[in-house]
Order: structure tokens, then C-alpha cells, then sequence
């Protein structure tokens, strides 16, 4: 196992390399450095950080096969996700209403976590089915059953002329 930490050279952090086993992480970024004229100037900025033509950020979920105003430049998989959640403070929570918000939100969250790690951007063909709802209000109990998934693609945006 080695690690190595950023360089830092005028400014600059340019690189470092992180091995665990057979696992290796590379990465590389830049940061803020005045230039000779007083003006701040940036290093250049690595693939997983480029910002796309029309500063697009986040990641995109549609139920559509396509993204309006992008192209699919590539296809990266299908994920298909079933999430289970309980709860014994249903009223400390809003209520049955709020934990099955609650609930959702946290799902779309690791939806759109799971695309940003298989190096997409959207998420096309979005279903969110099944969603089960189970409830004890005297016992201020919930639980919740829910599938969910897609088409995971990388999209390329441009601005319009």
C-alpha cells in the first residue's frame, strides 16, 4: 500500500497517486495561483472536472429515452434498484406524508450517486414502481417497499446559437 500526496509547485497542486492493493486512483487538479500581471490563473482542469459547454451540472433523470437539448454520447448500463425503509418515529417526521417524501428523495439521491460513479450524467428511461406502504400509526411504525431504475448514458450538451 503506498500513498502519495499533491505536489505543490507555484501555487499548483498537480498530481498524486493513491494504490490499495490492486486498486490505483490517479487524480489531478489545479487551483487558483496570481499570474505575473496580478490576474488569477488556473491549471488545467482534468476530464472528471470539465464543466460541459452550456454548465450543466447534476445529473439529469427523465423517464423519456432521450435528454431534450443533449445527445447521448454513450451508453454505460442498466440499473435497477429495489430500496426498503423503516421507520418507529413516523410522527416525529411529518407524518406518514413526510417519511414517504423523505424516502424518495434519499432514493433519487443514490440513484443519482450511482450514476456519477459509473461515469454517466443522466438517467434515461426513470420508472419508479411498486411502491409499497405499510403503516401502524398507534405504534408510530412505517415502512416502505419501493423499485426503481434506468438507463444509465453520458450526455453531451451544447448551447444554442
Amino acid at each position: 500500500m503506498s500513498l502519495v500526496f499533491p505536489k505543490q509547485t507555484d501555487g499548483t497542486l498537480e498530481c498524486g497517486t493513491i494504490e490499495c492493493g490492486t486498486i490505483v486512483l490517479q487524480f489531478s487538479f489545479g487551483i487558483h495561483s496570481p499570474g505575473a500581471d496580478g490576474a488569477a490563473a488556473v491549471a488545467a482542469r482534468p476530464s472528471f472536472l470539465s464543466i460541459p459547454p452550456n454548465d450543466r451540472y447534476g445529473v439529469d433523470i427523465t423517464p423519456l429515452s432521450y435528454i431534450p437539448g443533449g445527445k447521448i454520447e454513450k451508453y454505460l448500463g442498466n440499473l435497477n434498484f429495489f430500496f426498503i425503509r423503516e421507520s418507529t418515529a413516523v410522527k416525529e417526521n411529518g407524518g406518514i406524508s413526510g417519511f414517504v417524501h423523505s424516502f424518495i428523495t434519499e432514493v433519487l439521491s443514490v440513484i443519482r450517486a450511482h450514476v456519477t460513479a459509473l461515469g454517466g450524467n443522466a438517467m434515461t428511461a426513470f420508472y419508479m414502481t411498486e411502491l409499497i406502504l405499510v403503516d401502524n400509526l398507534h405504534k408510530n411504525q412505517g415502512q416502505c417497499l419501493m423499485s426503481a431504475g434506468g438507463d444509465v448514458v453520458f450526455v453531451s450538451y451544447y448551447k444554442d446559437d
